[in-house]
């Protein structure tokens, strides 16, 4: 089975990457990925595919919207290669979702209903950003440094993780994240390096189980649809 994947960043790239190799038998597998350098960039990388049950193509877009454009400018000639399953996961966090709401979450469903006749595409959300995701598990703080307990995180961020939905609680996810590792003199900066070390300290466990009902739907939303390919 061929999936391909398309997201606005590196932080989705990494976080997705890890969390497939957490659910698929490493044999079964295969992930590669992918950035848009241009609009006419084509994607040379279709060729390197190697017989694992498994090929996933993440496809790292660069910015609000170009998620979506990439999607359908790809869509056509990807089926034709031989994917069959088509997800989109964008954030929240733009101008255009602070002016307008859950107005452009319909608008976007809606275009995509209309090239989803073999209702193959899934389109989701991180609201407002990947972070929230992380700050949904606070453990993973802890176990960088242990000064970053939840009493101390709330110290700083004035929010108590084990009890908010950070989907809801923050306007700004990363910036939380941020002031996390500051309050320790540390930098977060979507780096590759910070992204991964943070993304190496999640139980996946706890974060794929234990929150479902009580926080981040938006996360077990994607879940349930990727879950879909788990074997």
């Amino acid at each position: 089975m061929k999936i391909a994947i398309f997201v606005e960043g590196q932080t989705e790239q990494i976080f997705i990457t890890k969390l497939l190799y957490n659910f698929f038998p490493p044999e079964k597998i295969q992930i590669l990925s992918t950035r848009r350098n241009g609009r006419h960039e084509e994607i040379n990388i279709l060729d390197k595919a190697s017989h694992a049950e498994y090929f996933v193509l993440i496809y790292v877009a660069e910015g609000d919207n170009r998620a979506l454009s990439a999607l359908k400018d790809y869509y056509p000639k990807m089926e034709h290669r031989g994917f069959t399953k088509f997800f989109v996961l964008r954030d929240l966090k733009s101008q255009e979702y602070k002016k307008f709401g859950d107005a452009i979450i319909d608008k976007q469903r809606s275009f995509i209903n209309q090239i989803n006749s073999k209702k193959n595409i899934f389109l989701h959300y991180s609201k407002m950003e990947i972070e929230a995701w992380f700050l949904a598990a606070p453990q993973l703080f802890y176990e960088i440094d242990k000064r970053l307990t939840v009493q101390n995180i709330k110290k700083t961020i004035g929010q108590d993780l084990d009890v908010v939905d950070p989907e809801i609680a923050f306007k700004s996810p990363a910036s939380e994240v941020k002031r996390i590792f500051k309050s320790i003199d540390q930098s977060y900066s979507k780096s590759e390096t910070d992204v991964k070390e943070i993304v190496s300290h999640i139980d996946w466990a706890e974060l794929c189980f234990q929150f479902r009902g009580q926080k981040i739907s938006f996360f077990y939303d994607f879940l349930d649809d990727i879950s879909q390919i788990i074997p």
